[in-house]
């Protein structure tokens, strides 16, 4: 009994314990271009450039002497400038494991530069931790709500079923393990906050939706969870109206906390640009007038629910909320509804090189609610129909493994897939031998310009 009562705490447990092997087995910290590669180098190197060359403006990469291999990615702004194209918010979630990186180097004797081995190792364990950190938060949530059957099911199929596991593992420095973390922690101190609306719980809220923000700006919608948290009706509205009015001043201190992160941002962009703000995507935008939400969702280049389709059983589970929880039916629903909307509104649609549909990821922590419904629902039907439920659950969680290992070996393109070349590759473990003819390439330069480039069906 005392097991079972624990279950879901052993899940994650196993979650932790199956990646942690997987990142040791596949050392990523030994290779020259692993771990720190990509858009991570983006984030990462406000980290190394202030603590370690105490330079944050990149001067000290014109000095000829020294040879830096091209770790320090950079833009120019207008002003000559050296800017980093991503926001510091993944540094602030990085610096633990950048001191421990720092730490360690010192005492073995390895190069303290933030990119020697000893910084990639901690680096690579960054996605699984804020990912456990994630499912931890989620289980406090759901016991409340469902027994121990349905939230280890749950937890087991966001830590393994879906491209959460690839983005805390073989790619774990990336934004999205540490973006699911955040939205957990958005939705704990939702819950929370409405239960006991203290001060410290207003400046955890504050701060969390404004490190959220500072990683992604659109991540700023996350502050619909709290807005719009239970309120299913006129009359709750009018409720929610009045616990305005009674805790406005806490509000007001959650808004001023989400601005607090930023001011290091615009501390930066002001010594390096000349100007608070500075919109470092240049040329890359959205259009929201033509926004590509069905290829996002349905196609074979990086659908959804194509390359997680076990997150349909979260869709059918939206519509069970108003029912089941509907206090947090009207704010899952206007956040997933606005970050499809935004996400399928960005130029680049498939985010590039990508298992499935990264930017999705942190919303899968939001998702665990109508996730967790729908397999109350398995679990309540008759035998037969649950069996085959569960077993179809079961091979999308090993499909996901399967397909991870495949991205991971070349197997699935990174942005050229197509339905030929996925039902040519499916299950398969290696490149059929007409992989290269089957790939369909984007054109990045209409995609950039807001013009047709691809066609879903």
């Amino acid at each position: 009994m005392k097991f079972y009562n624990r279950l879901s705490f052993y899940i994650i447990l196993f979650i932790g314990a199956f990646c942690a092997r997987i990142i040791l087995s596949e050392k990523l910290y030994k290779k020259e271009n692993g771990v720190i590669i990509h858009d991570i180098n983006f984030y990462y190197s406000y980290l190394p450039a202030t603590f370690i060359e105490h330079d944050p403006s990149l001067h000290f990469l014109d000095d000829t002497t020294r040879n830096f291999n091209g770790r320090y990615w950079h833009l120019n702004a207008p002003n000559g400038g050296k800017v980093f194209k991503m926001s510091m918010g993944m540094s602030y979630l990085y610096s633990p494991f950048f001191v421990a990186g720092h730490i360690t180097a010192l005492l073995i004797g390895k190069p303290a530069d933030g990119f020697s081995s000893p910084y990639k190792f901690f680096m690579s364990f960054c996605g699984l931790i804020y990912m456990l950190c994630g499912l931890l938060l989620l289980r406090l949530i759901l016991v409340r709500y469902f027994n121990e059957w349905t939230t280890s099911l749950t937890l087991l199929i966001l830590g393994l079923g879906s491209n959460l596991f690839f983005y805390s593992v073989q790619e774990g420095p990336m934004s999205h393990a540490p973006n699911f973390f955040l939205f957990s922690l958005v939705l704990y101190l939702t819950i929370e906050w409405h239960q006991k609306a203290t001060w410290k719980n207003s400046i955890l809220m504050g701060l969390t939706i404004g490190l959220a923000a500072l990683i992604r700006p659109t991540n700023v919608i996350i502050a619909l969870l709290p807005l719009f948290y239970n309120v299913y009706s006129f009359h709750s509205f009018r409720g929610k109206w009045q616990w305005v009015l009674t805790y406005y001043k806490q509000l007001l201190v959650i808004a001023g906390c989400i601005l607090l992160p930023w001011i290091p941002q615009l501390l930066y962009w002001k010594l390096i640009t000349g100007h608070w703000f500075f919109y470092s995507y240049l040329s890359e935008s959205f259009f929201f007038t033509n926004p590509k939400i069905l290829e996002t969702l349905f196609s074979f280049r990086k659908g959804l629910f194509v390359y997680t389709p076990i997150m349909l059983f979260a869709g059918f589970g939206l519509f069970l909320m108003r029912q089941r929880l509907p206090a947090f039916s009207a704010s899952i629903w206007l956040f997933t509804l606005l970050n499809i909307y935004i996400i399928s509104s960005w130029w680049c649609w498939w985010y590039g090189g990508s298992f499935g549909l990264r930017s999705y990821i942190e919303m899968f922590a939001l998702w665990s609610i109508p996730l967790a419904i729908t397999i109350e629902k398995i679990f309540r039907t008759r035998m037969v129909f649950k069996a085959l439920t569960l077993m179809l659950l079961g091979f999308f969680i090993a499909l996901n493994l399967f397909q991870s290992k495949q991205y991971w070996n070349g197997a699935l393109h990174w942005d050229g897939m197509n339905y030929e070349l996925y039902k040519t590759q499916f299950l398969r473990r290696s490149c059929a031998p007409n992989y290269e003819q089957l790939v369909t390439l984007p054109d990045y330069d209409k995609a950039i310009k807001g013009e047709k480039e691809f066609d879903w069906k």
